[in-house]
């Protein structure tokens, strides 16, 4: 379960997230968000889906036109400058706790871009990612860039229009 702080507080933004690896490559996702009834789902290579209906990004191409999830339990943990830069060059930034809901926002182009802290495992947004890159994200790392997100524990997905402005705001 996503969002397990929202769940025991009572706050309806939780979801049931599964996701299966296969040596070090997410293959399959599904995300369930019992409060609304929504179910995406992902296979590599075989697109993204919302109750059953394709999903795609975003077109959004700048940044100060964005929405941008930022997923991190604690802000204090972040580099300041980062979150500076952020809120000069983003239109709107959201946070409800629940990245995996936050990456399949970004799936359905609801949202523009996730960008996860260094509190970020991968494990517990697995399945959102491979529903994002299902529906045509770009994801690296957020600071070397790099694809490898088993090692990596600060990840940015987008919808590809935004990826090289928003990896600028974490040199």
């Amino acid at each position: 379960m996503d969002g397990t702080k929202n769940y025991f507080g009572k706050i309806p933004i939780f979801s049931v997230s599964i996701a299966l690896a296969r040596e070090k490559e997410i293959v399959l996702g599904v995300v369930f968000d019992p409060s609304t009834g929504m179910l995406y789902h992902a296979e590599n290579g075989k697109g993204a889906f919302l109750n059953g209906e394709r999903i795609g990004v975003s077109q959004t191409k700048n940044l100060d036109k964005s929405t941008v999830f930022l997923d991190g339990g604690k802000l204090g943990k972040m580099n300041p400058m980062h979150l500076d830069r952020m809120a000069k060059k983003i239109y709107r930034i959201r946070n409800f706790g629940n990245g995996s809901l936050g990456l399949c926002y970004v799936a359905q182009g609801g949202y523009d871009a996730y960008v996860g802290s260094a509190v970020t495992k991968v494990m517990d947004i697995a399945a959102g990612l491979v529903i994002a890159e299902g529906a045509g994200a770009t994801i690296t790392d957020k600071k070397d860039g790099k694809p490898d997100l088993f090692k990596s524990r600060e990840i940015v997905a987008s919808n590809g229009l935004l990826h090289k402005e928003l990896l600028e705001i974490f040199k």
